[in-house]
């Protein structure tokens, strides 16, 4: 997998993995940066792999949703993510915001 710090104004975009249906993986195009799995849809638990970092994203809230990511093993946020309507949002990480929009847009 590619670095995150690495993929700063790349395109990217969430495909399901062919053989795996809980599993997606963040694409830029050529390369995979991320793979989600979901863990525990009751809960509304996933756990994300990137190249170097492994963390656990969490929903929250109802009418204004937030997903908080965690480092694996740790109880602090690294990130949030806001959705909007659209199926975008903004996330906020280390580096900055990110603009998130859905790919048929």
């Amino acid at each position: 997998m590619q670095p995150m710090y690495e993929t700063v104004n790349r395109e990217f975009r969430w495909v399901r993995h062919q053989s795996d249906t809980n599993m997606f993986e963040l694409v830029d195009g050529r390369n995979v940066v991320a793979q989600l799995i979901w863990i525990n849809n009751n809960e509304n638990l996933v756990e994300v792999k990137a190249a170097y970092e492994h963390w656990t994203f969490k929903r929250t809230g109802f009418w204004k949703t937030r997903i908080t990511i965690h480092p694996i093993g740790s109880e602090s946020h690294s990130a949030t993510f806001e959705p909007d309507w659209s199926g975008g949002g903004i996330l906020q990480i280390v580096y900055g915001l990110y603009q998130w929009k859905p790919a048929n847009s």
